[in-house]
């Protein structure tokens, strides 16, 4: 935390010092949130199926979630706009494996950080926009070493570093009008290292290299496509559908193998219908049910996720003559979310529901243009 508020600073002072030079911060935010899961796990009729409740025993997982983003325009470098966005993942996890004597299982940190450089273009009669990224993301948990060196994940030992990813990407981004139907659409290609417990969307980790790494080349292709179907005083209905192709061609053994590691396909598909009520002084409500199915060709087997979501949120802007400052609380709540996973060693599915609910406050500027 510390970390991420001084960067805020840094950031800021960077803003004040850039705008004298015409480069300036276009937009900034700070997102914290307290995510807390639950899981009928407690009992002589614990199943993991249903809503257990919200009592402390049944608790699977907090997290406290901190992402910082933002947006600085380079009017003096032919108006490229610089992203940024850290991530950092505070996790403990529960667990009462008799249905009796819950207990902390474990403690985790996930940090991600993303830059990119992206300028728009327009080619003929098509608008696009060209993006360099990188993209790092590190796992972190607190372990203890035994006596033949060997470390292990244990809540009393010290924070290390198990897995780590990088990613350097590069390719354009479109939106494409098909008989009235719009879609954003993103072409790149990628070099991707994995080390530890990392995969970078290949469907094995770093640690299941015969080195404990791997490295490749991949290609990105997504499609994302939205829009209002209703808009009336009493609210409005709106969908999402966002589909996530990841290419992945990776050098090295793989160690249950023993053969070269080859290429798969990360395929990420999710859908979302929302129903939004109209602002009052600020104030709003959601509810949306979404499905995501998750699969890697090289591998059988597949992950769905179905869920119903409830929020209430409050929306409060600030004008100054510089630009906008805005708070924003919300309360998510998730009655319904059933995880299936189909294992690609077994003919069975296995699904686990959980309740979850996040309480979070985001606060942010925009520059005025």
């Amino acid at each position: 935390m510390k970390k991420l508020i001084k960067l805020t600073v840094f950031i800021l002072s960077f803003s004040a010092v850039t705008n004298a030079q015409q480069d300036y911060l276009k937009n900034i935010s700070w997102n914290s949130e307290l995510r807390t899961r639950f899981v009928d796990q407690t009992g002589t009729d614990r199943n993991r199926i249903g809503n257990g409740g919200f009592k402390s025993e049944n608790k699977n997982r907090s997290r406290w979630r901190n992402v910082l983003r933002g947006t600085v325009n380079l009017s003096d470098e032919w108006g490229i706009d610089t992203d940024f966005r850290i991530l950092r993942n505070g996790t403990h996890t529960y667990n009462a494996p008799n249905g009796k004597n819950f207990k902390k299982t474990g403690i985790q940190e996930a940090w991600e950080t993303e830059i990119t450089l992206s300028k728009s273009f327009k080619i003929g009669s098509l608008d696009t926009t060209w993006t360099l990224g990188w993209e790092n993301k590190t796992n972190r948990a607190k372990q203890t070493r035994n006596s033949s060196g060997i470390w292990s994940n244990n809540i009393s030992g010290k924070m290390n570093t198990v897995g780590i990813s990088n990613e350097f990407y590069f390719g354009p981004s479109a939106t494409f009008n098909i008989l009235g139907t719009k879609l954003d659409t993103t072409l790149q290609l990628a070099h991707v290292s994995i080390k530890g417990n990392r995969a970078g969307d290949y469907y094995r980790t770093g640690e299941n290299f015969t080195d404990g790494k791997g490295k490749g080349w991949g290609i990105n292709f997504n499609i994302v496509n939205s829009k209002n179907l209703i808009k009336a005083k009493w609210g409005s209905i709106g969908y999402s559908l966002s589909l996530t192709n990841k290419f992945r061609d990776m050098n090295g053994t793989l160690t249950e193998m023993g053969k070269k590691a080859g290429s798969n396909v990360y395929l990420d598909y999710i859908i979302d219908l929302g129903y939004s009520t109209p602002e009052y002084k600020g104030f709003y409500a959601k509810a949306s049910v979404n499905n995501e199915w998750e699969k890697y060709t090289a591998a059988s087997g597949y992950e769905n996720t179905f869920a119903l979501w409830t929020t209430v949120g409050y929306k409060k802007n600030f004008s100054t003559s510089s630009g906008t400052f805005f708070i924003h609380p919300t309360i998510r709540y998730s009655p319904v979310y059933k995880y299936t996973v189909k294992d690609a060693d077994s003919k069975d599915r296995a699904t686990v529901e959980y309740n979850e609910l996040i309480a979070g406050i985001t606060f942010g500027y925009t520059h005025k243009k």
